[in-house]
């Protein structure tokens, strides 16, 4: 894992500690709506290392070798979220509400490392 990717996970743990902070007040039960959250970040940072992994591999790749391994890792992807969602929908002890906002931290964590990285480079 690179060091940008480590600094990304940080960033994306701290929005979501403070999507947990503010989201406390306005939901009625605030450990489902955390176990959300928890959920939600676990699959966005791991979709966000696996995608990492994918296009350092794909690097060494013939040109239509990488499209395919990664439209394939894109694919596997994707149909974790979709799985792990349907289950969290499911179950009763999460919070869709949480989990949905745990899926989101990604974009504005890369936004942010990005803006970080040309203030320090």
């Amino acid at each position: 894992m690179s060091d940008i990717s480590k600094q990304t996970v940080k960033i994306m743990l701290i929005l979501e500690a403070i999507a947990l902070g503010i989201g406390v007040f306005f939901i009625s039960n605030p450990l489902y709506y955390a176990f959300g959250i928890i959920l939600g970040t676990a699959l966005s940072a791991a979709r966000f290392l696996l995608l990492e992994k994918a296009l350092n591999k794909s690097v060494d790749m013939a040109p239509a070798d990488a499209q395919n391994y990664i439209r394939l890792q894109y694919f596997l992807r994707m149909a974790v979220i979709t799985v792990v969602a349907i289950i969290a929908a499911k179950v009763k002890y999460i919070d869709l509400l949480g989990f949905i906002i745990g899926l989101l931290p990604v974009a504005p964590a890369v936004h942010i490392q990005n803006l970080l990285s040309r203030k320090n480079g």
